[in-house]
């Protein structure tokens, strides 16, 4: 049984809501005059349903912005609903949709890291947690998703942007009445290229494509603060000038028996994460001098 506490529901503006718990991911759900919009279902561990259900009874549509459990893993509680990804992702979804792949998810909640990288970690799982139920979801049919899709929700127009890069379909939305843009995983100071990911030259496309695009802000998943435009340049920096000496190795709850290599931007360290200008990549290999 699903807890129906799990998750955290804290109004925005605009009729937008931001929802949290301790998988370390945050949604946005969009509620419309006639249609409300769920932008991801995280790892599905409380009952989100129930989250969502609390604030809006309207018809309602599922986006994911890409494949990734802790994105995606809650989808099976929104099977009447039609859910959006892009194709491009779709294996990466069915993937994590596999028992002997969600047994790994589940046992990485179980000992959680509180940070990249760090040593302390907590049981995020709820108590009356169903481990079976959890490990064998079936997957929802998936509808595709594509660059300059729109949702109108009645009063609140979104718009689908491909990013590319953190995985082959990532996708953001953007809100054309703020112009806010809700970017996923798709541009942030950790960016993980190692998982499903498209190559560095799609990724580095995205970010002056994303330059080139016409918003004020982003709003990331796993940040409650919002990004300033001006961030890209310092994402570019870093991955277009890798310094190859500049770099730690680290593990995620995604790949918890591997060592990845985290590129640091030239003149930081990784204490420096909160220190503006900021900037890093994570990859599977490290790179060839």
């Amino acid at each position: 049984m699903l807890r129906k506490n799990y998750y955290n529901v804290t109004p925005c503006a605009d009729n937008i809501y931001r929802i949290g718990s301790s998988e370390g991911v945050f949604m946005d759900l969009f509620v419309g005059s006639e249609t409300a919009l769920l932008l991801d279902t995280g790892m599905g561990l409380g009952d989100l349903r129930a989250a969502v259900r609390s604030v809006t009874q309207l018809p309602l549509i599922v986006v994911n912005t890409h494949g990734h459990y802790d994105h995606c893993n809650g989808n099976s509680q929104f099977a009447d609903c039609p859910v959006y990804m892009h194709e491009a992702d779709w294996t990466a979804y069915r993937y994590y949709c596999k028992p002997q792949n969600r047994i790994p998810v589940m046992n990485g909640a179980k000992m959680k890291k509180t940070g990249w990288n760090s040593t302390k970690t907590q049981n995020i799982l709820p108590k009356d947690f169903d481990e079976y139920a959890y490990t064998h979801e079936a997957p929802v049919d998936l509808s595709p998703l594509e660059d300059g899709m729109i949702f109108d929700l009645g009063g609140i127009t979104l718009e689908v942007v491909e990013t590319p890069g953190h995985t082959k379909g990532s996708c953001a939305l953007l809100h054309r009445e703020t112009k806010n843009l809700y970017i996923g995983d798709a541009a942030n100071a950790h960016i993980v290229l190692c998982i499903f990911n498209a190559p560095v030259s799609e990724y580095i496309k995205t970010l002056n494509r994303l330059k080139a695009l016409d918003f004020l802000q982003m709003r990331p998943a796993h940040d409650t603060n919002w990004y300033d435009k001006s961030v890209l340049d310092d994402y570019l920096d870093c991955i277009t000038h890798p310094d190859a000496h500049n770099f730690i190795r680290a593990s995620s709850d995604a790949r918890p028996n591997e060592q990845d290599y985290m590129y640091i931007r030239h003149g930081y360290t990784a204490a420096d994460g909160q220190r503006p200008g900021f900037a890093s990549f994570i990859l599977s290999q490290p790179i060839q001098l």
